[in-house]
């Protein structure tokens, strides 16, 4: 853009560097960060956290994040990765209602087999997913 004084411009060099008329432009990759945690990998971008790991649990498991939250407002994914499922019974797994603190949650796995719930007692592998704030 211009106007009858200034002339406003722009152009990217063969070395990859994008230059105006006030300067060169920079992208800050300083706010993305990522890395290894335990049992897992996490990715963060400013201050939201996307933590990935399994830990081995069964129902009434009190799960620890590998990295402390900002507050209990996260997102949490549970995919199981492994059995004690019968033949004929349904599979569900959640977190406890009201127990979500910033370091962790407690995980419940339960089976269904027509009007019968129980809690399962085989530890199991978990793959766990957390998306937050830190």
């Amino acid at each position: 853009a211009s106007d009858s004084t200034n002339l406003s411009w722009f152009r990217l060099y063969q070395d990859g560097m994008l230059r105006t008329n006030i300067g060169d432009v920079v992208f800050n990759h300083r706010d993305i960060d990522y890395g290894p945690i335990n049992g897992g990998y996490y990715t963060r971008v400013g201050n939201v956290i996307t933590q990935s790991f399994t830990v081995s649990a069964n129902d009434g498991t009190t799960v620890n994040l590998p990295i402390t939250m900002a507050n209990t407002n996260y997102i949490i994914s549970l995919i199981t990765t492994g059995g004690g499922i019968n033949v004929n019974t349904t599979e569900v797994v959640r977190y406890l209602s009201g127990s979500k603190t910033q370091s962790g949650f407690v995980f419940l796995k339960n089976f269904v087999s027509g009007n019968s719930v129980s809690g399962e007692t085989k530890v199991i592998p978990v793959d766990i997913i957390v998306i937050g704030v830190v």
